[in-house]
């Protein structure tokens, strides 16, 4: 057994290696409250190399359970040069209409989720606005309704249950006027009730940062409105304070400091229905006397 620490903070990593046949057989790793355990087998040899065909990690709290399978793998393959070439201009999926630089869409903000309307093959569907999430996703049965094929199966286990999550090829759809091309995004059992006021539309799924990390988004919750504006195109004139921020594995991540405590990573996630602080920064920050 192999423990790394450090003296940083309370992350470590356990490493099970086996007497017999100096095998990994399992690993776990801390990072804050969160244990991640992963077990290694169906062990095999690839040119003088033992590799792990089968992976299982566990995640708790949060009771989810992920299988990676390997089916093959390939050595010596001929890899043409121009592969590691630098990749040219990227091109520009998201077109603004008559050559504008930003649009303003009305949403809805119900059951603490701010919603917004697309047009897709001619049907209105809503979209939660998820700064949280690091891809965009829809729900299975919307999909399905749209006659889009699902593809692959990543499998997972959450509480109790086993679910399945896919890709979809999704075609061009606009939101408020602003077209986006075609995107590859992920497909899934969504659980969200749609709100009252949307009871006639579907509720797709969640927009997250692989799209909204084309614009720069200005939130009014006062008039319910976004406006989504081309990064180039814009100059901050408000009497705010600017605030730096990072994106961390899809996630927009700020620095904070509670009082009398040291700074720490804040996710800022607009899908979330409340503000959550984790056990590990209660702890750290000495605030268990403030838990109700």
């Amino acid at each position: 057994v192999i423990e790394i620490a450090n003296k940083i903070n309370i992350d470590t990593t356990i490493y099970y290696i086996g007497r017999d046949n100096f095998l990994l057989s399992k690993k776990i790793e801390t990072r804050g409250d969160v244990r991640f355990e992963t077990h290694y087998d169906d062990y095999r040899e690839i040119e003088g190399i033992k590799w792990p065909f089968r992976e299982e990690m566990s995640v708790n709290p949060d009771g989810d359970t992920y299988i990676y399978q390997w089916h093959k793998i390939e050595t010596g393959i001929d890899i043409p040069l121009s592969v590691f070439e630098p990749a040219g201009p990227r091109e520009n999926r998201i077109i603004f209409p008559n050559g504008t630089d930003r649009m303003t869409v009305p949403f809805y903000y119900a059951k603490k989720a701010i919603c917004i309307p697309a047009d897709v093959q001619g049907k209105k569907i809503f979209w939660v606005l998820d700064t949280g999430a690091s891809h965009t996703r829809i729900s299975n049965a919307v999909a399905k309704q749209l006659k889009l094929k699902l593809k692959g199966n990543l499998t997972s286990f959450g509480i109790g249950k086993q679910t399945t999550r896919h890709y979809v090829s999704f075609p061009s759809f606009q939101i408020g006027g602003i077209g986006i091309d075609k995107h590859v995004f992920f497909s899934g059992k969504y659980n969200r009730v749609p709100p009252r006021e949307l009871k006639n539309h579907l509720c797709a799924g969640l927009i997250g940062t692989d799209i909204l990390s084309r614009f720069v988004t200005k939130i009014d919750f006062k008039a319910r409105e976004l406006t989504f504006i081309l990064p180039d195109r814009f100059v901050y004139r408000g009497n705010g304070t600017m605030v730096p921020a990072s994106l961390i594995n899809g996630h927009m991540v700020l620095r904070g400091q509670p009082e009398n405590g040291e700074t720490g990573l804040w996710i800022l996630d607009t899908g979330a229905g409340s503000s959550l602080l984790t056990y590990a920064a209660v702890r750290n920050y000495k605030l268990q006397a403030r838990a109700r």
